[in-house]
């Protein structure tokens, strides 16, 4: 399905215009089913990063903490993150990024009364290429 969002010329330049970036159905991930990821990525077998816009609502997050192969980074876009890496607590506000390997035990919520927004890369990718 993300074929319909995304556009790529025969160099692998793809473009998602503003509005149309897909939904990825998180249902089966052990999160809280109101945080939704829009892809910016396409998520196919060919692609090496995933990279999403995570929002998060106040008060929600990951349901326990997670541990899979790979690396993560990212960086608030707005609001507040509470991001837990190896049992360290980290209070990130918009504008500060992270960066850890994945097999390390992690979690995160948003601890604010307004929306998170934070821009999430995995790699490899972590999340079923499956899109709403």
């Amino acid at each position: 399905m993300s074929e319909i969002f995304f556009t790529a010329n025969d160099d692998r330049v793809i473009i998602c215009k503003k509005g149309q970036h897909p939904s990825l159905d998180t249902s089966t991930y052990p999160i809280d089913p109101s945080i939704v990821f829009k892809a910016i990525t396409p998520h196919t077998p060919d692609q090496l990063l995933q990279v999403d816009i995570h929002v998060i609502p106040p008060d929600k997050g990951t349901v326990g903490p997670l541990s899979h192969e790979g690396q993560e980074a990212g960086m608030v876009l707005e609001g507040r993150l509470e991001l837990t890496v190896n049992n360290v607590v980290y209070n990130l506000c918009a504008g500060d990024s992270f960066c850890f390997n994945s097999n390390h035990p992690h979690r995160y919520r948003n601890p604010g009364n307004s929306t998170t927004q934070v821009i999430w890369i995995n790699s490899p990718p972590y999340l079923d290429p499956s899109i709403d």
